[in-house]
């Protein structure tokens, strides 16, 4: 299951709406919506990050609040950012994070891909590369199925030493403290 990360810096929110696990690729960017919603379209260094990161930092020296989206293969690139203000989102809508118009005029499709001049050698390297990431994605999920396998068998271990009516108590005595706050 995916955790949405969250962390604070310098009044800027930062997470992951999408995640590679051991069932591939969790996506929630259908969440990250706004009353106005622009859906970058593009290859992989055709330039939706700096765009992100370009129309982010405007608005932050504008001293608008902007929540950033990382992208959960680079968490140095941005796969969205929020205007919370302007209830503006601007997403990258490439696989593996597919995002289409709701068709009802509030989202504009931004079409990064023709400004490219790629040649035929560099398209066909391109696909081939394409390909080799793919296989890599697949190998990287059936890892973490073993991995989480492990896991769960740990748990089972830990759960026959664990008091269970003491867990139970502490959740009550949580949720009264948070209540009273």
């Amino acid at each position: 299951m995916l955790i949405n990360a969250i962390y604070i810096c310098m009044d800027e929110k930062h997470y992951f709406a999408g995640a590679n696990t051991h069932k591939g690729f969790i996506n929630y960017f259908d969440h990250v919506r706004a009353k106005h919603t622009y859906i970058l379209k593009g290859s992989p260094g055709c330039g939706k990050s700096t765009l992100l990161n370009t129309v982010a930092r405007h608005f932050i020296g504008m001293g608008e609040d902007v929540e950033f989206i990382h992208c959960s293969q680079d968490p140095d690139s941005l796969d969205g950012i929020i205007l919370k203000g302007r209830d503006i989102a601007l997403v990258d809508g490439t696989a593996p994070h597919l995002i289409d118009s709701r068709g009802d005029g509030s989202d504009k499709i931004v079409n990064l891909v023709e400004y490219l001049d790629i040649s035929s050698d560099d398209h066909v390297k391109i696909g081939k590369l394409e390909d080799k990431k793919h296989y890599h994605i697949e190998k990287a999920s059936k890892i973490q199925k073993r991995t989480l396998d492990y896991h769960k068998q740990i748990e089972k271990m830990y759960a026959k030493y664990i008091d269970f009516n003491v867990v139970d108590q502490r959740i009550q005595e949580l949720l009264a403290e948070i209540e009273k706050m």
